[in-house]
């Protein structure tokens, strides 16, 4: 369950590049179904079954936060390196 989570700790922070956060909603659905169906190959219990979903739904919204944070970062500290913003930003100060 392991390789999962982190598979879904990086598929969330390269769904936050591209996604917007009401995507996370069916994603997520989606990760707790792949959870389960690991779950039921390991033969793990109910209980184990549910703490594994959540966790895998967890770690997938976890990774969009710090992918988002980290776009935002990076956005922040080079704000003119694009055309389009430049020609925005200018437009706006006249």
């Amino acid at each position: 369950m392991i390789p999962l989570a982190l598979l879904l700790l990086m598929l969330g922070i390269a769904s936050s590049q591209w996604l917007k956060v009401f995507a996370l909603i069916p994603v997520t659905l989606l990760a707790w179904a792949v959870a389960v169906t690991f779950a039921r190959f390991e033969s793990l219990s109910l209980s184990h079954t549910i703490a594994a979903a959540f966790l895998c739904g967890a770690c997938l919204q976890s990774g969009y936060f710090v992918g988002g944070i980290f776009i935002r970062r990076r956005t922040a500290l080079f704000p003119k390196t694009h055309a389009y913003l430049a020609t925005r930003d200018g437009a706006d100060a006249a």
